[in-house]
This record gives structure tokens, sequence and C-alpha cells, in this order.
């Protein structure tokens, strides 16, 4: 089976195989260590998660040159590589859509990830998953003020808590 990047290189080459319409899919594929907080991430071209940090800073993890990789079906035996991120207690990742970070307006502006970035920033440093998605759901459905949607959204986030807790026998 292998890791994270090797399971995206091979969806990568199977899903090149036959590919005559020359579509293409942007993918993220992680493996947490539920133990360790350690995230192997790869970003197949999708928009790059956002990281809220417990003690409140905000940043979005961008793939360095050397880790992860184009959308999957542009270069048919890409290798894919995986981007190491540490999660400490109470971090969460904000995953989106380009949905999200296309939806336009009745004039054409698309939300962007300026806004998408004041949406987050603008959230108290403990906030849960539950309201990290309903601040940006929330926050684009006003931007687009009832335009009709181009395309899915979608918002995934991870709150890891911290090791599991030991009992004592």
């Amino acid at each position: 089976a292998g890791g994270p990047a090797e399971i995206v290189s091979a969806a990568n080459i199977d899903l090149s195989r036959e590919n005559v319409e020359t579509l293409f899919v942007t993918l993220l594929l992680g493996v947490l260590d539920v133990d360790t907080g350690a995230l192997e991430l790869v970003n197949a071209g999708h928009d790059a998660p956002w990281h809220l940090r417990a003690d409140g800073t905000l940043e979005q993890i961008a793939a360095n040159e050397l880790e992860g990789g184009p959308p999957l079906c542009v270069v048919d035996d890409f290798a894919y590589t995986v981007q190491r991120i540490q999660l400490h207690s109470g971090d969460r990742l904000c995953m989106v859509t380009d949905g999200i970070t296309e939806a336009a307006n009745a004039d054409a502006e698309l939300y962007g990830t300026a806004r998408l970035r004041g949406a987050l920033a603008g959230l108290d440093a403990a906030s849960t998953a539950q309201a990290i998605t309903r601040r940006v759901r929330e926050d684009v459905g006003a931007f687009v003020a009832g335009a009709e949607a181009s395309d899915d959204m979608a918002i995934l986030v991870l709150h890891w808590t911290g090791p599991p807790a030991v009992s004592e026998r």
C-alpha cells in the first residue's frame, strides 16, 4: 500500500491511464498520527489548508517546491511527496475547495483567499470545528448574497485535541 505519497502517485497513474477528456482533479490526502499530532499531507494542486494554532496564530500551509505536486492527471507519472506538519494540542486545520475562494457575488467579484483569511483571523483562538465551519459558510454566504454558485463548496475542519489520555489501572 505505501504511505500517502505512494497512494497519490498510484492514483495519478491509474486516473491518467484512460483520461481521454483530459480532466484533472485536485486532492489533499493526509494521515494523522492521533497519538503524536504528526500529520503527513500530500497536496495535489489543491488549495492549501489553513492552520489555526491553539495560540491564536493563523497561517496557510503552502507546500514548497519539493512537496506535493500538480493536480492528478496533469503529469502522468509524477512522484508526489509528503509535507510533514506537527500539530499541537488544540490546533485546527481548515480545508476548503476552490468553490469557496472562487465564489462570486452578483458583480462577478471572487470571495478570494484574502477574505477567507480575514474570516478565519476573526475567530477566537479556541473556536471549535463547528464554529469555524459556520463562520466560513456565513461569510461566504454574505459575500455572494444569493448569487448562483458556479462550483461545489466544501469545508472540512480537523481539530486535534492532543494525545489520548492514558488511563491508570
